[in-house]
This record gives C-alpha cells, sequence and structure tokens, in this order.
C-alpha cells in the first residue's frame, strides 16, 4: 500500500475527533512539526506536542492511548 499525505492523515485525525463527539475549536496538525516515519504520521501541533499517529492503512492513534479508532 502506498504512503498517505498529510492532509489525508490529518483528514483522518480530525473526523477522528468529530466522531468522538468534540465540537468547537479543535487543535489541528502543523505540517512543519509533524513527521512521517516507519509507514507512520505522526502529527504534532504548532508548539510540537504529539497529537495522534496515523497509519497508512488509516488507523488513528490518539498520544497517550492504546486504542486504534478509524
Amino acid at each position: 500500500m502506498s504512503s498517505i499525505n498529510f492532509k489525508i492523515a490529518q483528514y483522518k485525525y480530525i473526523s477522528l475527533l468529530r466522531d468522538r463527539g468534540e465540537s468547537g475549536e479543535l487543535t489541528y496538525p502543523d505540517k512543519n512539526r509533524s513527521t512521517y516515519t516507519d509507514k507512520c504520521w505522526i502529527l504534532r501541533d504548532h508548539n510540537g506536542n504529539q497529537l495522534a499517529y496515523v497509519t497508512d492503512a488509516g488507523f488513528v492513534r490518539m498520544s497517550g492511548q492504546r486504542r486504534f479508532g478509524y
């Protein structure tokens, strides 16, 4: 499977937050601080704090949690 780009990883992350019922202003990842390594995007905010991991398969794991979302 080919790697996903930053925009798709960001979309997957924001979609998961919305599906979980988050509303209002969401913390969007910063493209310059986020990194792609080992078939996984590590999304970070503008301060460098980790927000989530997004795999090439589209699974989202929130930082600090062990469960995968969709």
